[in-house]
C-alpha cells in the first residue's frame, strides 16, 4: 500500500510525541482523562529564546527555511538523509479566506512595483547613468500578469492561498556541536536551491511555529 510504514498515532502516542518537542526528556507520556491537561503533563522544562536560544540544559537551533526552488520533485530534501545527527523537520500550511487571499495577492502586486523601479533608479542615479526602465517595466508586466492569474484562480476556487511555515530544529547539549549540525542542515538546503537562515532573534517565534 501507499506509504506502509505510516501508521495512525494512538492517543498515548500522540502525547509521547508532543511531549518529544518540548523536552529533551524521552519517555512515554499517556493522555489524561481530561486532554486539555495533556499541555501542563508534557511541558517539563523551559525554553530561552534570544540569539542563542536553549530548552533545558540543550542548545537549540531553528533553520527556517524563507523559500523553496521554483520547481520541486519527490526527494528533493534526500540528502538530508545522510546526515549523521537526528533533526526534527516541521511544515505547516495555515489557509487563509478567499477575501484575504485577494487583498494579499493585490498588495504583492503593489509593491512588488514600488519596490522594482525606485531602488535601481536611486543607484544609476548614485552612478549618474541614465535610467532606462523598459527592462523594468516589462518585470512588472510579468507580475502583474501572475497576480493576475492567480486572483483568477482564487477567486474560483481553484487554488487557494496561506502562510506555509518550514523549519528545521536541533537540540544539543554542546553550543559548537549544534552550531555545526545547523551549518550542515543549511548546506545541505542551499544545494537543492531552498533559501535558509538560522533563527537568532526570532528565535521565540521560530520556535513556537514548530510544536
Amino acid at each position: 500500500g501507499f506509504m506502509p510504514h505510516v501508521r495512525r498515532l494512538s492517543n498515548d502516542a500522540l502525547v509521547t510525541y508532543l511531549h518529544s518537542t518540548v523536552s529533551t526528556k524521552r519517555h512515554g507520556v499517556g493522555m489524561p482523562s481530561l486532554p486539555l491537561l495533556h499541555v501542563p503533563r508534557s511541558v517539563d522544562m523551559p525554553f530561552v529564546p534570544g540569539y542563542s536560544p536553549m530548552l533545558g540544559n540543550h542548545h537549540v537551533r531553528i533553520v527556517k527555511i524563507s523559500d523553496q526552488p521554483d520547481e520541486m520533485y519527490a526527494g528533493v530534501m534526500d540528502a538530508m538523509n545522510f546526515l549523521e545527527f537526528p533533526y526534527r523537520i516541521v511544515g505547516r500550511w495555515l489557509a487563509i479566506s478567499r477575501e484575504d487571499a485577494l487583498s494579499e495577492i493585490e498588495l504583492s502586486r503593489k509593491s512588488f512595483d514600488e519596490r522594482v523601479t525606485p531602488v535601481k533608479w536611486r543607484i544609476l542615479k548614485f552612478f549618474g547613468v541614465p535610467y532606462d526602465g523598459s527592462a523594468d517595466n516589462e518585470t512588472m508586466k510579468v507580475h502583474r500578469d501572475e497576480c493576475a492569474r492567480a486572483k483568477l484562480a482564487v477567486s474560483l476556487g481553484a487554488r487557494s492561498v496561506g502562510y506555509w511555515n518550514h523549519s528545521v530544529v536541533l537540540t544539543h547539549p554542546d553550543e559548537a556541536e549544534v552550531e555545526r549540525r545547523a551549518e550542515a542542515v543549511e548546506l545541505s538546503l542551499n544545494a537543492r536551491n531552498f533559501a535558509t537562515y538560522v533563527a537568532r532573534d526570532d528565535s521565540l517565534p521560530g520556535w513556537v511555529g514548530t510544536v
